[in-house]
């Protein structure tokens, strides 16, 4: 118990089936609105900010679009992954995906995600390159999506690219209120009931879940860790390990600032 205090609570809950502990949380990771920002300002448009709606991102989506000869999108997400959906029916107010041991999807929620979705793609035909999220990372890449919905594991590749981008949290429903709020994605450390040193490979997971070792996740892979501790999560107010702490709404008093 002592030990399951010292992470964040749903981190531990994430790992957690028929009231017992399967291993312990090591990061957490989860989806963000990455944007390009020279095509931004080449548009003069505002970038997105913390108080944005849909109606902001699909105005953008919208101005960002130039598929006459550069094939441009404004947004690229892979829109059939079923990771990407929830983040939209949460915004719309949806409860939990699993009720009564059945997965909802014909409540008015899922409906309102869907019809946002189809009017973005369709209606106003400004997302593109969404049949997977190799095509749509890959279009951020190259400056063919303006804007990309995608995770925070992303950004070693974007630094690593030199592109000038942005990150921002998912906008807010305007009609609800309520964020996109995405699921959180956590990986961590079990130790097999097969092994011949189960106390040693404890001290091991132990060790590799400690807040020493998660600082370096924060400042070399840009992950959030899992300790219930302010030193894990200290960093810089315009750090991606910041947006992705306001995306899960995970702890006020985080360390950003």
């Amino acid at each position: 118990p002592t030990l399951e205090s010292s992470f964040l609570p749903f981190s531990i809950t994430s790992l957690t089936y028929m009231n017992e502990l399967w291993g312990l949380p090591l990061w957490l990771d989860s989806i963000l609105l990455f944007y390009n920002k020279d095509l931004f300002n080449q548009n003069g448009l505002e970038y997105p900010t913390a108080n944005w709606t849909e109606n902001d991102l699909s105005f953008a989506a919208k101005n960002l679009t130039d598929i006459s000869e550069t094939q441009r999108y404004g947004l690229a997400w892979s829109t059939l992954s079923p990771y990407m959906w929830p983040a939209f029916q949460y915004g719309y107010g949806h409860g939990p995906l699993y009720q009564n041991q059945t997965i909802v999807v014909n409540d008015t929620a899922s409906v309102n995600a869907m019809e946002l979705i189809f009017y973005l793609k369709y209606y106003y035909n400004c997302v593109g390159y969404d049949d997977s999220s190799s095509a749509a990372t890959q279009a951020f890449l190259e400056s063919k999506a303006s804007m990309l919905i995608y995770g925070g594991w992303y950004v070693p590749v974007l630094k690593d690219a030199g592109l000038n981008y942005g990150i921002e949290i998912l906008p807010k429903i305007s009609s609800t209120g309520e964020f996109m709020s995405p699921m959180a994605e956590v990986k961590g450390f079990g130790v097999s009931k097969d092994t011949l040193y189960p106390d040693t490979c404890f001290e091991l997971i132990s060790y590799l879940t400690s807040t020493e070792i998660q600082q370096e996740f924060v400042d070399d892979e840009y992950k959030i860790p899992t300790k219930n501790d302010p030193f894990a999560r200290k960093t810089s107010g315009d750090s991606p390990v910041c947006a992705i702490l306001t995306n899960l709404s995970t702890h006020p008093d985080d360390g950003c600032s």
